[in-house]
């Protein structure tokens, strides 16, 4: 998908370059980062339904901010990964602002 996005290339570009040893290492780092940002979503949204302190809002904004800022390093690493770019530490939260935003408001509706 990066290649057509990104690179701008027509589908039977992108699959003629594919390369089994790069789709095998990324399907690898897909897999084991997908292992954790799942099961981890489920326990936080268990976790803050148990909250019933808190307005049913606020706790699905606060479930989209914690998971977005645990897991967006995860996602930040995939994503250098399949682009082939350098992974340092101040890669891993770049753009966190706009992007801890984004998931609060589905957040909100989850949570009843």
């Amino acid at each position: 998908m990066n290649r057509i996005l990104v690179n701008r290339m027509t589908l039977g570009e992108a699959l003629r370059t594919l390369d089994p040893n790069q789709v095998a290492a990324f399907f690898s780092t897909t897999v084991s980062t997908n292992f954790i940002k799942f099961p981890f979503f489920e326990v936080t949204n268990v976790i803050m339904q148990g909250q019933d302190s808190l307005p049913v809002q606020a706790r699905g904004a606060l479930t989209g901010a914690i998971f977005c800022t645990l897991t967006l390093p995860i996602t930040n690493y995939r994503y250098c990964k399949s682009m082939g770019l350098p992974v340092d530490p101040a890669t891993l939260y770049k753009a966190y602002l706009p992007t801890v935003r984004a998931p609060c408001a589905p957040r909100r509706s989850r949570v009843d």
